[in-house]
């Protein structure tokens, strides 16, 4: 016997090769077919169908910017309120545009024309008055033509309408339409912009009592337009008409000779009825009879969800959290914090401590 081992033929090798190649194969397919992620899972006959993954991408929600900016193009005399309409002395205030090239064109934002000769506009901001009336009038007004902006806007990724979606041209003068201001609510479309009425003049409402306010507020129609200023002080009849819950309460401001409507927040909680207002219905007490004392103060809430604060600021977590129909109260202390421009009501806890609670989020129980 030779000392070395018998070499194949080169055909035998070639044959075993393929040989061990196709029952790799046949193996390879019996592990797929246990469950090996590139091969599919075999269905029960009685299983649902899987469902499709794809779906239809959302449609982007839009909304109008409901106040364009235009330039101003000479110092801009600006009313507290409706010239036309105000007894007494009007205060007023100048915007004057920036006189260096350099930097953001001066502008104001358009809200609606009063009439031929007065446009509603603001300056914004967080000071008072933000809104006034200005002269509109072709030799006298102030008002230049329009600057680029956005015209629609989306949300960004913390829900804030900030996204441009389309833009204003700029060089456009201020709409000549009288007594209509734009709108997201009336004739608004994908493609248009509404326009809605201002309603300019209110019907009245019975009066209850003569107040003065307790803050700088703006006087509305029932859509929201801005139709006046009323400076903290002023004198105004209160009704017992509200809306949005009674977050706007409608009043007649003498000073204006109009009717409309204030934020509840800045009218007294508690206040002696006007003699004016109801001097033929006033009943005197007996004299034997001596006075009550003075009830307690007590709110609800009209807000949603209102915090209580330990101070007059929200610089920390609310302590607890109210909501809309929840009674607070029995103190009448009231502070106003100028910063946030917010009044603010002591209310009782129920472990006897007390809190603060925003004016704006309560209503006189």
């Amino acid at each position: 016997m030779s000392r070395f081992p018998c070499i194949p033929h080169p055909r035998g090798i070639a044959s075993a090769m393929v040989g061990i190649a196709a029952a790799a194969a046949l193996l390879s397919g019996h592990a797929q077919a246990a469950g090996s992620p590139s091969a599919p899972a075999a269905r029960p006959a009685n299983a649902p169908a899987a469902a499709p993954t794809g779906k239809p991408a959302a449609k982007r929600e839009t909304r109008w910017v409901l106040q364009l900016r235009y330039r101003i193009t000479k110092p801009c005399t600006i009313y507290f309120n409706h010239p036309d309409h105000t007894r007494g002395a009007n205060k007023s205030w100048t915007l004057t545009p920036r006189t260096s090239g350099k930097g953001k064109p001066t502008t104001v934002k358009w809200r609606y024309n009063a009439n031929r000769k007065w446009a509603v506009i603001s300056v914004g901001g967080h000071g008072y008055p933000h809104w006034g009336y200005t002269n509109r009038t072709k030799k006298d007004t102030c008002l230049g033509t329009s600057i680029r902006q956005a015209e629609k806007v989306a949300k960004n990724s913390e829900g804030k309408w900030t996204v441009p979606v389309s833009y204003y041209p700029a060089g456009r003068p201020i709409p000549s339409r009288i007594g209509y201001g734009r709108s997201r609510a009336v004739g608004a479309t994908e493609q248009h912009v509404g326009w809605r009425e201002v309603k300019q003049t209110l019907p009245g409402a019975k009066i209850i009592r003569r107040v003065a306010t307790d803050e700088n507020v703006t006087l509305r129609d029932n859509a929201n337009f801005v139709i006046g200023n009323v400076p903290k002080g002023w004198r105004v009849d209160r009704t017992r008409a509200t809306r949005q819950n009674g977050h706007w309460t409608k009043v007649k401001v003498p000073k204006l000779n109009r009717w409309g409507y204030i934020e509840t927040r800045a009218l007294p909680a508690r206040s002696t009825t006007h003699p004016s207002a109801a001097a033929a219905h006033a009943t005197p007490a007996p004299a034997a009879t001596p006075a009550p004392p003075a009830p307690a103060c007590h709110w609800k809430v009209i807000w949603p969800a209102a915090g209580v604060y330990p101070t007059t600021a929200r610089t920390t977590a609310p302590l607890k959290v109210k909501h809309a129909g929840d009674t607070v109260g029995q103190s009448c202390a009231t502070v106003h914090n100028t910063a946030e421009n917010q009044t603010y009501v002591q209310v009782t806890l129920a472990d006897g401590g007390t809190g603060w609670m925003r004016r704006s989020a309560l209503h006189p129980a």
